[in-house]
């Protein structure tokens, strides 16, 4: 019995000592939270692009079921410095192949960018949602003129 317990003692000090190093040394995985790329068996990268979150309706209400979009975080600070500098035909075959929707943000923090979605999250609470995903609060104002469906529905009307 008394072998056993030094054997579990020295285990756990082992242990104990590991992570105190795996932090230290930045080895330690990062904290998963509702948009990381782990929960949901996804690479942390695809191709050099690491993913900033992936949004579902889980986790981003005004998605479609079913609909996974990949937000890949890119160096370039706008679409046209990213179409002409970046070649995206690996990362492109790599979505197709598994049936991902990518959308590319700019380089940016992923905390921050984190942080941002849940603050639109929490200020979309209790808006009925359009069909390509925002928030669209009842009543608002369609540039043409027309007013947002006052029912709920997720379609926004014809413009006259």
């Amino acid at each position: 019995m008394r072998k056993s317990f030094l054997i579990f003692i020295v285990v756990l000090l082992a242990f104990s000592i590991f992570a105190a190093a795996s932090q230290t040394l930045g080895l330690a995985a990062p904290p998963l939270d509702e948009y990381s790329a782990a929960q949901f068996d996804l690479p942390e990268k695809v191709g050099d692009y690491p993913i900033l979150a992936v949004l579902t309706k889980r986790n981003w209400p005004c998605l479609p079921e079913g609909r996974r979009i990949i937000v890949l975080r890119t160096p370039h600070s706008s679409i046209e410095e990213l179409q002409s500098q970046a070649d995206l035909s690996a990362v492109l075959g790599e979505a197709e192949a598994n049936k991902w929707n990518l959308q590319f943000a700019g380089p940016l923090d992923r905390g921050a960018y984190v942080a941002e979605l849940r603050q639109m999250n929490q200020d979309a609470q209790g808006s009925d949602c359009i069909h390509f995903g925002g928030p669209r609060k009842r009543g608002a104002v369609e540039p043409k003129g027309k007013a947002a469906p006052a029912g709920g529905e997720d379609k926004v009307p014809p413009p006259a």
